[in-house]
């Protein structure tokens, strides 16, 4: 039994045994089904499908001169659009736009399309399209900029909300970041998060009321990472935990700061957050007074806490009441 797709275009062509010479030795379209007699087929190409029938009298609302189909082009998709695109080419075909990466915006996303178009004998303009899934929307990009800061050595420090696409920069910067400080709670090699994993941590995060993630981002490199999270249960929603993290070569250039006053800034816009915690290396010292700066308390330790290829050093107990 023949399954016909929902909409199917029908061409009027001029001369039946040519159309189906191009479409079938030189796009690959297969023949569901045809009727002589009447020099009609219907043609398909993976899930696409044509209807060609030489031209009759009976379907014409006007006349037809070439190129048929003024104002209209069919987008047909396909697995691998380069490799059709060698055949035809190697065919000595003429290829009326070349192939090409395009981008059409869609809401927040943008979806991708590698393509190129040709003609039919008739002049039917065809458009073979691979698809490149999606990305986010630059404009939806620049929504996520919280704010901008110039730094102590003249650089701008953008700082944003994550998108998708940043997954596996993060985790390429986890990687990096645990393998140059002993402050944090990971060393080298001990990031386990794959780019899949991050991509359903950011899009959990942005949809969370009660945490957030911030990206501080220079010349298009992350080079800071600062989490604000929250439990979900309604008694304790209103306690978070942060965490904050600079690549080495960005060291003593008040990023830090910068992202925590940023942090800060969000929990009070909020209103539901009233207590962030934190837990900092006894010996980080620049740490704690950035920290008591903004207004962290110390209120007490946990003892030999940090093991550093075996030198043990506490872990002081910080909280932030808004």
């Amino acid at each position: 039994m023949v399954k016909l797709n929902e909409l199917i275009p029908e061409l009027s062509v001029s001369d039946i045994n040519i159309s189906l010479d191009f479409y079938i030795n030189i796009l690959s379209f297969k023949i569901v089904y045809q009727r002589k007699d009447d020099k009609f087929a219907l043609i398909s190409l993976n899930d696409s499908q044509i209807m060609i029938e030489e031209t009759n009298g009976n379907w014409e609302t006007g006349t037809l001169s070439y190129p048929f189909g003024r104002g209209v082009n069919f987008q047909i998709a396909v697995d691998d659009a380069y490799k059709l695109y060698k055949n035809i080419k190697k065919q000595n075909y003429k290829i009326k736009i070349e192939m090409q990466e395009n981008w059409y915006e869609a809401d927040n996303v943008m979806i991708g399309q590698k393509e190129f178009l040709i003609m039919d004998p008739d002049g039917y303009l065809l458009r073979f399209a691979e698809d490149l899934r999606e990305k986010e929307c630059p404009r939806y990009i620049s929504s996520c900029i919280l704010k901008e800061f110039k730094l102590k050595n003249g650089q701008t420090l953008v700082l944003r909300k994550p998108i998708v696409e940043d997954a596996k920069m993060i985790v390429e910067y986890l990687y990096t970041v645990g393998g140059e400080s002993d402050n944090l709670l990971f060393g080298k090699d001990e990031s386990y998060f794959t780019a899949e994993m991050e991509i359903e941590h950011i899009k959990n995060i942005n949809e969370s009321e009660t945490s957030s993630m911030v990206l501080g981002i220079i010349n298009n490199n992350i080079v800071s990472i600062a989490q604000i999270s929250s439990p979900n249960r309604k008694r304790i929603a209103h306690n978070s935990e942060v965490a904050i993290s600079v690549k080495k070569d960005y060291w003593k250039n008040g990023i830090g700061s910068c992202i925590m006053e940023e942090l800060i800034k969000s929990v009070k816009d909020g209103g539901i957050i009233k207590n962030i915690s934190l837990g900092v290396k006894a010996s980080n010292k620049n740490a704690i007074a950035m920290y008591e700066k903004f207004g962290f308390e110390k209120i007490g330790k946990h003892k030999d806490f940090f093991n550093i290829n075996g030198d043990f050093d506490d872990e002081i107990l910080m909280d932030l009441y808004i």
